[in-house]
């Protein structure tokens, strides 16, 4: 039986936070390589575990890490080989954790988390319902995929179908190692019925980036981002949320930095609260028919 903690705070924000540590629980999937940098694995586990997460390292070939919690995966390595790499783990997840969490994340090894914010934004769903979310671009399909680079969270129930429901059939997944990890995922996803969630906060301003947060807050993407993003993106501070979740490429020494301005500095006098539960973003039809009744919306008035 679990300790209940009887020191319960009045602080409305820290009730909230409170809140959220029980609301959904989250299993970080870390992609890295054999000879991936330890110092910048040990960074990230660091981080991540230091703000109760729990993480899973994934590696590819024979060789796990106990030290970093490291599972091989026996996969080829390689970009071209991450299709096979992001099946293998989504399988594990599958048979070891899938009934211990209700969100499961993807990210790489070079992918800045900001686990509160992630969980803020997920407070408002079930995991029960079949949704996945991360940063979207508009190519391949009319619904559009989520890029790799940045993460995505899949709820416990999208999990399951990916791998009961989509895996196994190869109408439904592409078969073998090869292939475009994010486009292929969104494939099988998309077959068996799960929504592409829109991540972005209620006023449009992106949560997960695919680059550093000094290229995004500097309105310096490049135009690949800009052509391809399904939203379109607001560039600077004005398109990053207060509640930012991802950046993607961001070196450990980065990581560290992050850090220390996000969890040690405080500016004196300076207050920062948000809404609980948070508002919904504008696509109203990338949200669950349930979620929208519960806040008394509806599909049409969708703002994108």
């Amino acid at each position: 039986m679990a300790k209940v903690n009887t020191n319960v705070p009045t602080n409305p924000s820290a009730l909230a936070v409170g809140f959220l540590m029980l609301l959904g629980s989250v299993l970080g999937c870390v992609f890295t390589l054999v000879f991936s940098d330890q110092f910048q694995m040990s960074t990230k586990l660091r981080n991540w575990r230091e703000n109760q997460m729990s993480v899973q390292s994934l590696r590819t070939l024979q060789h796990g890490d106990e030290k970093l919690g490291a599972v091989a995966l026996n996969t080829s390595e390689g970009y071209y080989n991450l299709w096979g790499k992001t099946k293998a783990a989504f399988r594990y997840v599958y048979e070891h954790h899938l009934d211990e969490y209700d969100w499961f994340l993807k990210a790489d090894d070079d992918t800045y988390t900001i686990m509160e914010n992630m969980r803020y934004m997920l407070c408002s769903y079930d995991p029960k319902y079949p949704i996945y979310f991360g940063s979207k671009f508009r190519r391949f399909y009319k619904e559009g995929f989520l890029g790799g680079g940045s993460g995505y969270v899949l709820s416990r129930e999208a999990t399951r179908k990916l791998v009961e429901e989509a895996m196994s059939n190869k109408t439904k997944c592409k078969a073998g190692e090869q292939g475009l990890e994010d486009v292929e995922l969104a494939a099988c996803l998309l077959k068996v019925g799960v929504l592409i969630g829109d991540s972005r906060d209620s006023l449009g301003r992106g949560r997960f980036f695919p680059l550093g947060p000094d290229i995004h807050i500097m309105g310096q993407t490049p135009k690949w981002y800009k052509k391809y993003a399904f939203y379109k993106p607001h560039l600077g501070l004005q398109g990053c949320s207060e509640t930012a979740i991802a950046f993607h490429r961001v070196p450990p020494e980065h990581m560290y930095w992050y850090d220390f301005l996000l969890y040690y500095v405080r500016a004196y006098g300076v207050k920062h609260e948000q809404p609980f539960p948070p508002q919904l973003p504008p696509d109203r039809k990338c949200i669950p028919q349930e979620i929208l009744e519960k806040f008394g919306q509806t599909k049409n008035s969708s703002i994108v």
